[in-house]
């Protein structure tokens, strides 16, 4: 099984017995994510899922995100990469001073999520 996920999640390592810690940080991610999708949760939960990683990684961690919500569960996305968000997100909820202060929906331009985020819009201004 483990071979088989490391196949799946398309993690780069020696074998299935390479401690963690021994992986790059795009690796590492990925494994982290790979425990979480194990379980196929009902939502899933991640928190800034790509920050410092390489590109390569992030499109495929990415993918795996993309990949749960068309198997018809729910993903949450945490971040402060607002290229992420925007490919990631249907709904984008922009949090201020620990609340939320707007929500958008739908194709999103980045002109329009970086005024939500600078108190600029308003929720409802722009779908």
């Amino acid at each position: 099984m483990t071979s088989e996920l490391i196949r799946r999640l398309g993690i780069k390592a020696p074998g299935p017995s390479t401690p963690v810690g021994a992986l790059s940080g795009g690796n590492q991610q990925k494994v982290v994510m790979g425990r979480q999708l194990v379980e196929v949760p009902d939502v899933l939960l991640a928190e800034e899922p790509t920050q410092g990683v390489d590109v390569g990684a992030k499109s495929e961690i990415h993918q795996l995100i993309l990949d749960h919500a068309a198997d018809g569960h729910s993903a949450i996305v945490f971040s402060t990469d607002l290229d992420e968000i925007r490919f990631l997100a249907d709904r984008i909820l922009v949090m201020r001073h620990g609340e939320i202060s707007t929500e958008l929906n739908g194709d999103v331009s980045a002109v329009a999520l970086l005024s939500a985020a600078s108190g600029e819009l308003e929720s409802g201004e722009v779908r």
